[in-house]
C-alpha cells in the first residue's frame, strides 16, 4: 500500500500506510479484510472513520450476499441508486460516468473489470453544462444529457477528448415550452428502442423556475432520435 495512490483513491485523498494508522484505524482495516477480503476504493477513505466502518461494511456485506433480493433485483436497485446520484456505468467500455451539476462538469472514470477499482484518474468529458440525469448509447458511444436548469437535452460524446467544447442540443435550443427542467430519463423497452426512443421526466420548473417565471405541470416526454 502506498502513501499516496492516485489510481485507488482518485488523487484527492492521501492514503495512510498501515504503519501510519491509529490503532482504531488499523482495527477498522482488519475488520474490512475479514468481511470483504479486500479494501476497495471508497473504503480506503472511510476506514479513517472506524465508527462508520462498523456500520457500512456489514450493510454492504448483507446487501451483496445475504439479502433476500435476487441478483436481478439487486442490479435494478443499484442502477436506480446510481441514477439518483447522477452516475451510470457503461458496461461495454468499463467506464463510470457521472455529473457534478453544481460545478457544471461531466466526468468519466475508467474501471478495472476484474477488481472494479478505478483504473485511472477522472477525466473531463464536457464542462459548462448543468447536467442532471443522462442516458448512455454505447453502440454510438454517445450519451444524452438532461440539463435541468438549462432546459435542454444534449448529445455528448462519451470520450474525454471527443467534444472539443462543442455541444449539440437536440431539444431545447432554441428554448421550447415543451421541455422545462428535464431530469431523469430512460430508454424505451420496445424492440429497437435502445438508442432511438427515450423518455424524460420534466418537472416544469419546480426546482429552477423557467425564464418566464411560469411553472408547468410535470410531464413525461417521449423523444425519438
Amino acid at each position: 500500500m502506498s502513501a499516496n495512490s492516485d489510481f485507488e483513491t482518485f488523487g484527492r485523498h492521501t492514503e495512510l500506510s498501515l504503519e501510519e494508522m491509529t490503532a482504531e484505524q488499523r482495527k477498522a482495516h482488519d475488520f474490512m479484510m475479514r468481511q470483504r477480503g479486500q479494501v476497495p476504493g471508497p473504503y480506503k477513505v472511510w476506514r479513517q472513520n472506524p465508527k462508520l466502518i462498523e456500520v457500512i461494511v456489514p450493510l454492504g456485506a448483507y446487501y451483496k450476499g445475504r439479502s433476500s433480493l435476487s441478483k436481478a433485483e439487486i442490479e435494478i436497485a443499484t442502477k436506480l441508486t446510481n441514477g439518483r446520484w447522477m452516475a451510470r456505468f457503461a458496461a461495454k467500455t468499463n467506464a463510470l460516468l457521472y455529473s457534478a451539476t453544481a460545478k457544471e462538469l461531466f466526468m468519466r472514470v475508467q474501471v478495472d473489470p476484474q477488481t472494479h477499482e478505478a483504473a485511472g484518474k477522472p477525466g473531463l468529458i464536457v464542462a459548462g453544462r448543468m447536467g442532471d440525469d443522462f442516458l448512455i448509447d454505447e453502440d454510438a458511444q454517445v450519451l444524452y444529457l438532461a440539463t435541468h436548469r438549462q432546459n435542454t437535452t444534449d448529445c455528448v460524446s462519451m470520450e474525454t477528448a471527443g467534444n472539443g467544447g462543442f455541444i449539440q442540443s437536440i431539444v431545447g435550443d432554441p428554448f421550447t415550452e415543451n421541455l422545462i427542467a428535464p431530469t431523469s430519463g430512460t430508454w424505451g423497452r420496445g424492440a429497437g428502442d435502445y438508442g432511438r426512443v427515450a423518455y424524460f421526466l420534466a418537472d416544469g420548473g419546480t426546482a429552477s423556475p423557467p425564464r418566464d417565471g411560469i411553472f408547468r405541470p410535470t410531464e413525461v416526454l417521449r423523444v425519438q432520435l
